[in-house]
C-alpha cells in the first residue's frame, strides 16, 4: 500500500512538473504563443509580437491574447519596434506588451512566491535591454491570473458561464457578452445587432445564423476574422477584428491612405513615428479598386493656407498595382528644399492628398549635422542617427570604410543599392550610428538589407565598428584604429542551405552548423585595422532670421539715404 501511495505521489509530481506553464526566448514560435519579439537572445531590443523585424521570440507553451484585459501587461516598450523596455509597474512608455491572462511583476534576483513563470530579465528597471531570464538582475515573473472561461465572473468580464463558445445564449470566448443579447459585445462582435446580414428577417442580435450559411454563429469561422474570405458575406478577412486597417470587422474593404518607411512600417504622428530630411519614404493609397495611376500632392498644414511642398508639376507620381484590391504607391526622398518650403519651425503636420482623400499627419525632423558618430556623447543622440542620410553615420562609414579602402569597396557608398548575382532582389547599404554599452561610446555600422524582393530574402547582416582614438582633428586629419564586429541578419540562417533563398551552396557561408546567405561574401569585409583620414569639413548652416532682416533693411535704408543726399 505504501508503495502505491508513493507511486501516486510521484506521478502527481511528474504531471504537475510537465503541465507547468513556461516561457523562454526561442528561434521559432507559433503566432498564438508569441509574447513579443527580440533582436537577439541577450542585450536585445524588443518589438511587439506582430512586428516583422526580429526573429527571436519570447515564446510560451500556452496561447494567449495580445490585447489589454486590465492586468496582463508583461512589460513596457519605448516604441513598437527597436525598443528599450521597462518593468510592468512603470508607465514611462506608450507601448505595452500584453499576453493571455498573465499577471506579472518584477523583482531583483529571483521571483516572488507564486509567480512561477520565468519570462525575461532586464538590464535596468527602465530604458533597459532585454535578455534571457538568467542574464540580468531585474527579473520579469508571471503567474496565470483567474481567467475568462473558468466559470467565475470577475472584474472586467460581462459574463463567464464556463462554456464560452459564443453559441446562441452562451458567453463569448473573451467574456465580453452573450451571443444573441442584442448588444454589441466588444471586439468579438462588432456587428449591428439591429441589422440583417443574411436578409432572413431576423435581426443579427438574435439570429443564430447571421450569415445564413447553415453554420451556427458559435462555430462559424467566416465572422471571426480568421483570415479566410467567405464570399459573398466578406470582401476581405485580414485575420483580426479591427476597424480602420483596410478590412473592417464585418469583412468589408476600407480605403486606406498612409505613409510607410523603407521597411514597409507605417509612420506618422498617430503612432508617434517621425522621419528626417534625407530619408526616402512611401505614400500609400490602398484598396482603391481598379483605379489608374495618379499623383500624390504633399502639403504642410497651416491654420489658413497650407504650405505647398510637392504639388502641380512637382507632385509625386503614383504607380498602380493590382495587389489586393488595388494599391497606388508613390516614393518621396525628402530634400532640404522641400523642408524649407514650410514656415520656420512648423514641420509637424505634413500630409498628402490623392483623389480628395487626405493622409495622416507626419513630423519631419531636420538633418542632424553632427560630423562623426563618435561625437555623440550620450546614447540618446547616438540612437537618433538611425535613418538613411544621417550625416554622422554617412561620414563615419563612407570616409572611414568605403573611401578609405577602395580596393575592397570600389565606389560603394551609404544608401547605394547593391545587386546580388543570381537573385531577384536588390540590397540597400544602410548606415547608422550604434551605441556600445560596454565602452559607453558611439560607434558606426553598415547593413546589407533586402529591398524590392519578389520572394523572401533575408537581410544579410551588419558590421559594427568600435573605434579607439584620442585624436581631435586639430591638424585636419584623424588617426584611429578599430574593431569590426559582424552580426548575421535576424532572419538569416538555415540548418540546410536548400532552406534558403538560393539553391547554390556557394551562395552561403557555413558558420558552425548554420548556413548563412551571403553570395557576395560581404561578411569577410568586416575587419579591424587602423588608418588616417581627412576630417570632414565644418558645415555652416545658412540662417536668415528676424534680426538679419532688420539689419539688412537698415543697411538698405542707409544706402538709400546716402544716394538721396548725394543727389541733393
Amino acid at each position: 500500500m505504501k508503495r502505491l501511495v508513493m507511486f501516486g505521489l510521484f506521478m502527481l509530481l511528474v504531471v504537475s512538473f510537465v503541465s507547468a506553464d513556461s516561457c523562454s526566448i526561442q528561434s521559432s514560435c507559433n503566432a498564438n504563443n508569441i509574447v513579443m519579439k527580440l533582436s537577439a537572445t541577450t542585450n536585445a531590443h524588443g518589438e511587439l509580437w506582430n512586428q516583422a523585424n526580429y526573429n527571436q521570440y519570447l515564446c510560451c507553451d500556452f496561447t494567449g491574447i495580445h490585447t489589454d484585459n486590465g492586468v496582463n501587461k508583461i512589460l513596457g516598450l519605448s516604441s513598437p519596434t527597436n525598443a528599450h523596455s521597462e518593468i510592468p509597474s512603470l508607465n514611462n512608455y506608450g507601448t505595452d506588451v500584453y499576453f493571455g491572462n498573465l499577471l506579472c511583476t518584477s523583482n531583483p534576483t529571483t521571483c516572488l512566491t507564486g509567480y512561477t513563470i520565468q519570462m525575461v530579465s532586464l538590464s535596468a528597471t527602465t530604458n533597459a535591454h532585454i535578455g534571457a531570464f538568467a542574464d540580468y538582475s531585474t527579473k520579469i515573473c508571471c503567474k496565470q491570473n483567474e481567467y475568462c472561461g473558468d466559470g467565475v465572473q470577475q472584474d472586467g468580464e460581462v459574463c463567464d458561464d464556463g462554456v464560452n463558445n459564443g453559441g446562441l445564449g452562451f458567453c463569448y470566448s473573451d467574456c465580453s457578452g452573450i451571443m444573441g443579447d442584442g448588444i454589441i459585445n466588444g471586439p468579438i462582435e462588432g456587428i449591428d445587432p439591429n441589422g440583417d446580414i443574411d436578409g432572413d428577417g431576423i435581426p443579427n442580435g438574435i439570429d443564430p445564423d447571421m450569415d445564413g450559411d447553415g453554420i451556427p454563429n458559435g462555430i462559424d469561422p467566416d465572422m471571426d476574422g480568421d483570415g479566410i474570405i467567405d464570399t459573398p458575406i466578406e470582401e476581405c478577412d485580414d485575420g483580426n477584428l479591427v476597424n480602420g486597417d483596410g478590412c473592417s470587422i464585418t469583412g468589408q474593404l476600407e480605403t486606406e491612405i498612409f505613409w510607410i518607411d523603407k521597411s514597409g512600417n507605417k509612420i506618422g504622428n498617430d503612432i508617434n513615428v517621425e522621419t528626417h530630411v534625407g530619408e526616402t519614404i512611401k505614400l500609400i493609397w490602398n484598396n482603391t479598386g481598379l483605379s489608374p495611376s495618379t499623383t500624390f500632392e504633399i502639403y504642410e498644414k497651416d491654420p489658413i493656407f497650407d504650405d505647398k511642398i510637392r504639388t502641380g508639376v512637382d507632385a509625386i507620381q503614383g504607380v498602380f498595382s493590382s495587389e489586393g484590391n488595388g494599391m497606388v504607391t508613390g516614393e518621396w526622398t525628402i530634400t532640404q528644399e522641400d523642408y524649407e518650403k514650410t514656415e520656420a519651425g512648423d514641420v509637424n503636420e505634413f500630409f498628402f492628398k490623392i483623389n480628395s482623400e487626405e493622409s495622416n499627419y507626419l513630423t519631419i525632423l531636420p538633418m542632424d549635422h553632427t560630423e562623426w558618430c563618435m561625437n555623440y556623447e550620450e546614447e540618446a543622440g547616438c540612437a537618433s542617427c538611425d535613418y538613411s542620410g544621417c550625416n554622422a553615420a554617412a561620414n563615419s562609414v563612407n570616409i572611414k570604410v568605403f573611401e578609405a579602402f577602395p580596393e575592397q569597396w570600389g565606389d560603394t557608398r551609404c544608401g547605394d543599392t547593391v545587386e546580388v548575382s543570381g537573385s531577384n532582389c536588390s540590397f540597400i547599404v544602410d548606415c547608422f550610428c550604434e551605441w556600445d554599452d560596454s565602452a559607453e561610446n558611439c560607434g558606426y555600422e553598415w547593413e546589407m538589407a533586402a529591398d524590392n524582393c519578389e520572394t523572401a530574402y533575408p537581410s544579410i547582416g551588419k558590421c559594427t565598428y568600435q573605434e579607439d582614438t584620442a585624436d581631435t582633428c586639430e591638424d585636419g586629419f584623424l588617426e584611429y584604429s578599430w574593431d569590426g564586429i559582424w552580426k548575421w541578419g535576424a532572419n538569416n540562417g538555415y540548418s540546410q542551405y536548400t532552406d534558403g533563398p538560393s539553391p547554390n551552396e556557394g551562395d552561403y557561408v557555413l558558420d558552425g552548423t548554420t548556413y548563412y546567405y551571403d553570395p557576395n561574401k560581404i561578411s569577410a569585409k568586416c575587419i579591424g585595422g587602423n588608418n588616417v583620414v581627412p576630417c570632414p569639413a565644418q558645415i555652416q548652416i545658412p540662417f536668415f532670421g528676424f534680426y538679419n532682416l532688420i539689419g539688412t533693411l537698415l543697411f538698405i535704408g542707409m544706402i538709400y539715404g546716402l544716394l538721396i543726399k548725394r543727389e541733393d
